[in-house]
């Protein structure tokens, strides 16, 4: 209670504190001449005092008051006024966006940007009847008039990004002319007209992002120009015609639009319209006017199967699943009709769908089947019943599950705990591909409620496989998913997490417990995900353990018995096929916890005893962990030893075998070195001795063998004199054998020219008798045979010639076939004889023994029988015609003969032909009947239709039609269509169409509504339901009277507001873009690289959203290798110079002028060290020879001549002063400059007398004086000036610089400043004096160092030109004593060295000031000094007098820190360095003091 109290006080406080905050006093009195001039006392009423309480009413900076933001306005003059808002009125606040409302606006307010710092100005003024110059640059632009007319030259629109152009009265409009420069079409991105007469031609506006277009009431159809819609190149046109006009559905759009939207009363389509070429249109919008644009109750277009398809306010009453009668849907398309009277119940899905439908606000009935859980289904508002399937009653407690579903009557629709018993998902890894695999049951479409714990994550979210049962998800290649075991996932809905393993393994139990009532509890992994997927089983001893609840990490069970407690008990679980085996104690509440040694390696080798922590190893196995392998004799007997890791006996040198049971004795080696000489000899390693293989032979086997054949008697080359090589293997036969083993005789065949068998067939030595080759006869075959050794008989062989000689009766080359003549032997020349049956043999045409007769075939009836058989159908085969009986016709007698009625006499009574085929008539188009005998009238037709079908009947003989109920006319063509309740009344009734046409006052369909008007009619941004007085306004249109216009994101990100005049975000400070999700973007410091190339670091904010980021500098592309939201990474190629660097992001630029600097690999001297020093090119500073010093060596080192100096710090001002001799310096910060990218000083800050003493500190180190004053209620500065009490190095930006004695060392610190606007930036003023104190030397007459009065000699290139050796100097020669002022090139950038510019601002005879361009940070370090040292044309003596040398060190540290808040823009200009022409300085010369005073003394001015 007591912290609500203080929750609540504190809110009180907070609201009291931004009461009081008021603007600062300019914009204060600013605004307050405003609401006194146009009289704005309802919303701006004084307070007690008299006053305003402004930041209570309009969007004030909570820190300062500022008026800074958006700033809204409207006047509250009833009556016409002649007071005008100009420029000057409100130039003075600092808003970035202005909404003005009914005021008379002047002309140049809409052409000469009066407001520097705002981007987004909003006129609401029907005093606005035209535009006829180019509108001032504010990149959004909205003017709203209801006397807005005429032609509207787009040129006038070449500033602006978006345009919204609005006349707001129905009766008239406008046009738009497209007259603008090519180049000046690229800037426009979102325009939105109302008002429009025609469809505007938008060619080569090639920007346009989401373009919209409303036309007016006054529009005429013959002019709309609808073919200018494919001029609209655009990523989503918005077209929205009046409803008060027909128009035919435009059918010719731009290739790149991807998103359609169109509005109107569209005419019906007769036929289908096909845009299915439009193939980068990804959704179309199709919102009606009324109930006309449909074919037969469906949607009347064709799309790509890419093409998303909203239909509302229609009339479709066909429910369309898988498409229309015109085209079939795809699975990558959503459907979405909308208030369009589906109706009927849904059926079930089958089939390849669209897995998108909304049938919102329809009149569908019915349940919902289980065959639409793979689909995204939305029934909000329908007429359906039942019950709800399980696929979605388990994600009821998602409300964005369950509004899809509300406005019905289900009987199970549940938010809150609804029950759930299905939900099964179901997970697999696929390693190969990275994936995780999502299937199972009932576990939703709501992915992004899908979360996996911090092992793994998805690259993105899940991939959709098939909706709502098959989703993926890919892992980072950087995951190792070998080395994680499991992982889980939340599921967001039903509110279940659920783990599951990566890889396949058997249960792992780690802690088993032993309860009363038999009870199990088992802790550990790899158990069970979930019940559905996972068989398990588990058994303690022969006991059965009934598994009651499972998990991923957890099983209980009860045994069906008692276990024993004797002895330890061998658990077996077993999921699927994995099982896992351990020894437990049974002892009730014991902890079975122990882990064995590795697991006891794996569950074949061994089982672990859980209660102790043991192995018992199976047989085979042995060690601790059961990893190794027993040798099959343990002691490997005795003649070796067991190598465990593989199950081997190690055998002695004096023993060998598996178990070293037997002796070893090596044998004899060969010439080779090798046992046995090696190959495949064998040595019996227990004796000693080679076994030499057949191919060698001796004691070490090192002689070849080779073993001659064996003859059939058993003798090596079968003996006799025959002989054997068995160094070869090869017998050699006596002159009476052959073979190769010499066993066979040798006889020689009979010879022909020496030749045996004449060349013509094989000799058998062993016979000496021929077998002659086919064709070939004789003893040693020299004759020929012929085909039939004998001719068969009929004839005689001539072997010489192969050929038989047939006898006269027979023929052939055999003389087998018999030689017999025909009667006619030339058959009558129509046919061959043939002399092997003496028969002609006649053609096709012709038959007979002499083939003399022709033959024509008789034609084959369809039983295949000539003449269709028959014992009365005859053929005469010479003339080809069959001959039918009585009952049969046709040629081939196949056709019955039936005869047909006969009237007098006459078939068909003379009015119609008679077919015998059938034996019916054919009437002629006056007659029918059987006979022909009734007249014959025909109906009227209708729709290719008699009497237009339907149950509409036809009376032929009359001619007559008659109707049923619901037709009427003599065609029956026209509908009856009765009214509902005769109108009720209020009405007239068209019984042809069934529509009232409703009294004046009346409206609805039977006209049972009165109308009632809808404020400002909707404002041609809605359609008016004159029932309720409501307005339905049109998509993006919002308001009672849909005045206001929706942005695409209405949250805008989160980062900022949506303002209704023009549907666009007004950001935050910090953020930006459409829907303000993209931080304004800016670099803060830069680490370049050498001359040569190579990674370039940059520093700044970037956001966490950087889509299409690129870097460059000057000209070349720096190659981004990492971007994050602090930081850039990228690799440059060679260059050069200064640079401008550019980061781009997310569509917009930011550009740092002069920010990139190429280090150098040689840096060069100021003026070549005047020939007094070497140049030490590695760091460009000189080495200056002995007598000389500065940074050139231009000055004398003398330090023996030098007065000492007095450092001071002015307590009041804040003013370091150094005083030497009669001469006094002084260093002063005075001014701060908030400058816009143009170098208009936006703001600036005295800083001069309004320093507050905070603290010293003085001590033996230190000398230190702390200042500060506030520059707003936010923002402060403060300053120490440090007296330098010893000379030391001072390391600063990476470089060292040495500080001397008695200098002054200045630290600025800047934080908390919050800048009107990203463009602009802050300059820092230091300012040095030289004054000449009142008192005088008496040398000074002498001294001839003093000048003759010309002026001081200035050198600032050094500061001018900041590329040399990262130092800046400005160098004033003055009594031949140089004062140099350093400035460095670098600046501490939030802990990071970058570089920046310095200038100079101002100088006089006696003073000159330097401007510091501070780069964008929270902390900024700067680091100037001075010094004075003398010049080389320093005379040492100067006739009896001495000369002084004045020495005056100064070194200045600036830091910038706090949170720079920025505002929205196009495009960053950063002033990083604004680089000036060479200045002349010329100071006059400090003017001689001639008045007398005290010598050697110093003075305080």
């Amino acid at each position: 209670m007591i912290k609500k109290y203080l929750f609540l006080f504190f809110i009180f406080l907070i609201f009291n504190f931004v009461l009081s905050i008021q603007p600062p006093l300019s914009e204060y009195n600013c605004l307050k001449n405003f609401v006194t001039k146009f009289k704005l006392s309802t919303k701006f009423p004084t307070n007690s005092t008299g006053g305003y309480d402004f930041c209570s009413i309009v969007s004030c900076n909570p820190v300062n008051g500022s008026i800074n933001g958006f700033l809204s306005l409207q006047s509250e003059s009833t009556t016409p006024t002649t007071v005008t808002v100009v420029g000057t009125d409100l130039s003075c606040l600092p808003f970035n966006n202005l909404n003005l409302q009914n005021f008379l606006i002047s002309t140049t307010l809409l052409y000469t940007k009066f407001f520097t710092s705002c981007s987004t100005l909003a006129i609401n003024s029907d005093s606005i009847t035209s535009i006829t110059q180019v509108l001032a640059p504010y990149e959004t632009f909205t003017i709203v008039s209801k006397k807005l007319n005429g032609a509207l030259k787009m040129s006038n629109f070449i500033n602006q990004k978006s345009i919204l152009i609005t006349n707001s009265n129905s009766t008239s409009g406008y046009t738009l002319v497209n007259d603008a420069l090519a180049e000046n079409k690229i800037k426009l991105e979102t325009p939105n007209f109302s008002g429009l007469l025609s469809v505007p031609d938008l060619t080569g506006y090639t920007s346009l992002g989401y373009p919209a277009f409303y036309f007016s009431d006054a529009l005429e159809v013959t002019s709309l120009a609808l073919a200018n819609i494919k001029t609209i190149g655009a990523v989503s046109s918005r077209l929205y015609f009046p409803s008060t006009k027909t128009i035919q559905f435009p059918t010719s759009y731009h290739n790149d639009t991807s998103y359609l939207t169109i509005q109107g009363k569209f005419t019906k389509p007769t036929a289908v319209i096909d845009l299915s070429k439009f193939v980068n249109c990804r959704n179309i919008q199709i919102l009606n006017y009324d109930k006309t644009f449909n074919i037969n109750g469906e949607i009347p277009i064709k799309t790509s199967p890419f093409t998303d398809i909203y239909y509302t306010d229609g009339n479709i009453t066909k429910i369309p699943i898988g498409g229309t009668s015109f085209v079939t849907w795809s699975t990558e398309q959503s459907i979405t009709i909308k208030k369009s009277g589906l109706s009927g119940t849904l059926p079930p899905l089958s089939g390849v769908i669209p897995t998108y439908y909304d049938f919102s606000g329809n009149s569908i009935s019915g349940t919902l089947s289980n065959t639409w859980c793979n689909t995204n289904i939305i029934v909000t508002d329908n007429l359906m019943t039942g019950t709800l399937p399980s696929c979605i009653v388990c994600h009821l407690n998602n409300s964005e599950v369950a509004k899809k579903f509300t406005g019905n009557k289900f009987t199970n629709l549940v938010t809150s705990n609804p029950p759930c018993t299905t939900f099964a998902p179901k997970i697999k890894v696929d390693k190969s591909q990275k994936t995780i695999i999502l299937t199972g049951t009932d576990f939703g479409t709501y992915t992004s409620g899908w979360i996996l714990n911090t092992t793994l994550s998805c690259e993105k979210l899940w991939t959709k496989v098939t909706y709502g049962s098959n989703y993926t998800c890919t892992y980072p290649s950087t995951t190792t998913l070998d080395k994680v075991s499991y992982f889980w996932i939340n599921f967001n809905t039903p509110g279940r997490n659920y783990t599951f393993p990566a890889i396949s393994q058997v249960p792992t139990p780690n802690s088993i417990i032993v309860g009363t009532s038999n009870s199990v509890t088992i802790s550990g992994t790899f158990f069970s995900t979930y019940i559905g997927y996972v068989t398990q089983s588990i058994s303690v001893g022969s006991i059965s353990c009934t598994v009651g609840t499972s998990s991923f990490s957890s099983i209980t069970c009860t045994l069906d018995s008692a276990p024993s407690t004797n002895t330890e008990q061998k658990l077996i679980i077993t999921t699927n096929s994995l099982i896992k085996e351990a020894y437990i104690s049974t002892v009730v509440g014991f902890n079975n916890n122990k882990l064995c040694p590795n697991d006891c390696t794996s569950s074949t080798r061994g089982i672990c005893y859980m209660n102790n922590g043991t192995c018992k190893c199976n047989s085979g196995y042995v060690g601790l962990d059961c990893s190794g392998l027993q040798c099959k004799v343990p002691n490997c007997s005795n003649g070796g030893t067991c190598n465990t890791t593989v199950g081997l006996c190690v055998c002695d040198s004096s023993h060998q075998s598996l178990d070293c049971s037997l002796d070893f004795k090596q044998c004899p080696k060969g010439l080779n070195s090798l046992i046995c000489s090696g190959g495949g000899n064998s040595c019996n390693n227990q004796t000693g001795i080679c076994t030499c293989n057949s191919s060698h032979q001796g004691l070490n086997c090192s002689i070849n063998y080779k073993q001659c054949p064996i003859g059939s008697n058993s003798l090596i080359c079968s003996g006799g004199g025959n002989s054997c090589n068995n160094q070869t293997g090869i017998c050699k036969c006596d002159s009476s054998h052959q073979g190769s083993d010499c066993a066979n005789d040798f006889i020689q065949c009979p010879l022909k020219n020496s030749i045996p068998c004449s060349g013509h067939g094989i000799c058998n030595n062993k016979t000496g008798d021929c077998t002659c080759d086919s064709g070939f006869t004789n003893q040693d075959c020299s004759g020929y045979t012929c085909t039939s050794n004998n001719c068969n008989g009929h004839g005689v062989c001539d072997t010489s010639k192969g050929i038989c000689q047939c006898y006269p009766e027979w023929q052939d080359i055999d003389c087998q076939t018999p030689f017999k003549n025909c009667l006619d032997p030339t058959c009558s020349n129509n046919g061959i004889c043939k002399n092997t049956t003496g028969i002609c043999e006649c053609n096709s045409s012709h038959q007979g023994l002499t083939c003399s007769i022709d033959f024509n075939q008789c034609p084959i009836g369809s039983n295949s029988l000539i003449c269709s058989g028959g014992s009365g159908n005859i053929c005469n085969n010479q003339t080809g015609i069959c001959t039918c009986d009585s009952s049969h016709q046709g040629p081939d007698c196949g056709t019955d003969f039936i005869k047909c009625p006969t009237q007098n006499l006459t078939p068909c009574n003379g009015f119609g032909n008679c077919n015998n085929i059938t034996g019916s008539c054919s009437c002629d188009q006056n007659h029918q009947s059987e006979d022909c005998n009734i007249v014959y009238k025909e109906c009227p037709i209708i729709n290719s239709l008699i009497c237009n079908g339907f149950d509409n009947s036809c009376n032929n003989q009359t001619g007559v039609c008659t109707c049923d109920d619901l037709h009427q006319g003599l065609d029956c063509g026209l509908e009856y269509k009765p009214c509902i309740n005769n109108c009720n009344g209020n009405g007239v009734c068209n019984n042809q169409t069934s529509i009232c046409t409703c009294y004046e006052a009346y409206q609805g369909e039977t006209c049972q509504f009165q109308i009632n008007q809808c404020p400002n009619n909707c404002t041609t941004g809605g359609d008016c339901d004159t029932i309720t007085g409501i307005c339905n306004c049109y998509p993006l249109r919002i308001n009672n009277d849909c005045s206001g216009y929706e942005c695409l994101d209405p949250n805008c990100g989160d980062h900022g507001i949506c303002n209704d005049m023009n549907g666009l975000c007004i950001c935050d400070k910090g953020y930006r873009g459409d829907n303000c999700i993209y931080v304004d973007h800016y670099a803060s410091s830069v680490i370049p690289t050498k001359e040569e190339g190579g990674t370039v670091l940059i520093y700044g904010l970037f956001g966490e959203i950087n889509n299409d980021p690129n870097v460059q500098v000057g000209n070349s592309n720096c190659l981004i290798s990492n971007i994050t939201s602090n930081s850039i990474e990228c690799i440059i190629g060679k260059g050069s110079g200064i640079k401008d660097i550019s980061v781009t992001q997310n569509g917009f630029e930011w550009i740092g002028k002069s920010m990139f600097n190429y280090i150098k690999s040689k840096q060069s001297c100021p003026n070549n060290c005047n020939s007094n020093g070497i140049c030490n090119d590695l760091q460009g500073k000189c080495e200056c020879y002995p007598g000389f010093t500065g940074h050139d060596c231009n000055s004398l080192s003398k330090t023996d001549l030098i007065s000492p100096s007095t450092p001071k710090v002015n307590e009041n001002t804040a003013n370091g002063i150094i005083e030497n001799g009669e001469n006094k310096f002084e260093i002063m910060v005075i001014t701060l400059q908030e400058k816009t990218f143009t170098n208009g000083v936006l703001k600036q800050y005295n800083l001069e007398n309004n320093w507050k003493l905070l603290e010293i500190i003085n001590d033996e180190n230190n000398n230190i004086f702390k200042f500060k004053q506030n520059l707003t209620d936010s923002s402060e500065i403060s300053i120490n000036l440090e007296i330098i009490k010893k000379d030391r190095i001072i390391n600063f930006a990476d470089y060292s610089f040495e500080i001397s004695k008695d200098s002054i060392k200045v630290s600025i610190n800047i934080s908390n400043y919050i800048y009107s606007n990203s463009l602009n930036y802050l300059q820092l003023h230091l300012k040095s004096n030289a004054y000449k104190t009142n008192k005088t030397s008496s040398d000074d007459e002498f001294d001839c160092n003093l000048d003759d009065g010309s002026d001081a000699k200035i050198d600032n290139q050094d500061l001018e030109n900041s590329n040399i050796n990262h130092e800046n100097f400005v160098t004033i020669i003055k009594d031949n004593k140089i004062l140099n002022g350093r400035y460095i090139d670098h600046v501490i950038s939030d802990g990071i060295s970058t570089f920046i510019s310095s200038r100079t601002i101002e100088k006089d005879s006696n003073s000159i000031t330097v401007g510091l361009n501070l780069p964008h940070c929270k902390n900024c370090l700067i680091d100037p000094d001075f010094s004075v040292l003398l010049s080389t044309d320093f005379k040492e003596n100067c006739s009896d007098s001495n000369s002084n040398n004045y020495i005056i060190p100064v070194s200045i540290t600036v830091s910038i820190g706090g949170a720079a808040v920025l505002v929205g823009s196009a495009i960053f200009f950063y002033r990083k360095k604004f680089i000036e022409n060479t200045l002349k300085i010329q100071l006059k010369r400090l003017s001689k003091n001639n008045s007398s005073g005290s010598d050697g003394g110093n003075t305080q001015s």
